[in-house]
């Protein structure tokens, strides 16, 4: 069995429509267009419980761009999470989901981002795979956390 582990099961969702790879799409100035993903998600991220994780992309297209995160097949709570962060940077076409502590329980999933424009849509996404942590490291953190 592998280190890495997903947290408890959730239910199915409806399976989702693949993204069009950006290599296939045309080359169009950078204004103009569907979105395109210059930055892709990694399809895998393998990281140990209570790390952060940064989910970053670039996009490019015909403004404005709409973008928009899902986990597991459900709209993302951003401001609602006080465990994550959303770095946006619109004139460079970069945005970046940040998870400041994963947890073992709730992180573990599929993250999805989804551009859209007038033009079309992408998606990207990552399976996020969460390591358990040490017994030994959890207390050792826990103690130095106390004082």
């Amino acid at each position: 069995m592998s280190r890495f582990q997903r947290g408890p099961a959730k239910p199915a969702a409806a399976p989702a429509k693949p993204a069009a790879p950006a290599k296939t799409l045309p080359k169009k100035p950078a204004s103009a267009g569907p979105p395109l993903f210059e930055v892709t998600l990694p399809d895998t991220q393998e990281v140990v419980e209570l790390s952060g994780v940064d989910f970053p992309v670039k996009i490019t297209g015909k403004k404005p761009i709409t973008v928009t995160w899902t986990f597991d097949g459900e709209p993302l709570d951003i401001d609602g999470n006080p465990n994550l962060e959303y770095e946006v940077d619109e004139d460079e076409g970069t945005y970046k989901l940040i998870i400041t502590e994963a947890s073992l329980d709730s992180d573990s999933g599929i993250y999805r981002c989804t551009a859209k424009n007038d033009d079309g849509e992408i998606s990207t996404e990552c399976d996020l795979l969460l390591e358990e942590m040490p017994e030994h490291v959890k207390q050792a953190l826990q103690e130095f956390n106390k004082h």
